[in-house]
């Protein structure tokens, strides 16, 4: 079993959550794209370089856009994969199944239309990575 599989199984969702969640990743905090105007909304006078406007955006959470908060899930899920981004999916949907054999993705998959917009989003990449990868069409995944 991997260590996202135990941790995913063992560890209170909360403090999971707590665990892999905080960060917002530099792709994220980027001088455009979805989070560009949230920046210069909440952070002016905050010189770029070093992480600040990262942090500043990490302060100011709670009031970021509806659209650069999913462009950071987005991130962390194109960081993180599916196992991470899945786990409280899991945790809902898959406890007791056993893992190994794809039977974990099976039941993601059977679950697919209620799966979490993370969990969603780090199929989407994982399916893409994978087509990128092999060369050829990607297996179907879980409808969004």
């Amino acid at each position: 079993m991997t260590t996202c599989k135990i941790l995913a199984r063992t560890i209170p969702l909360a403090l999971l959550a707590a665990l892999i969640a905080p960060a917002i990743p530099a792709s994220a905090a980027s001088h455009d794209g979805p989070c560009a105007a949230d920046a210069q909304k909440l952070c002016p006078g905050v010189p770029a370089g070093g992480g600040r406007i990262k942090k500043c955006l990490r302060e100011h959470q709670a009031d970021l856009s509806d659209a650069c908060k999913a462009r950071i899930q987005q991130a962390l899920a194109e960081r993180k994969g599916p196992h991470h981004a899945c786990a409280a999916d899991v945790e809902k949907f898959c406890q007791g199944v056993p893992a190994g054999g794809g039977k974990i993705a099976q039941c993601l998959k059977d679950h697919a239309a209620d799966l979490s917009p993370e969990c969603q989003a780090a199929w989407a990449t994982h399916r893409q990575q994978h087509a990128l990868k092999s060369g050829a069409a990607s297996q179907p995944a879980p409808a969004q």
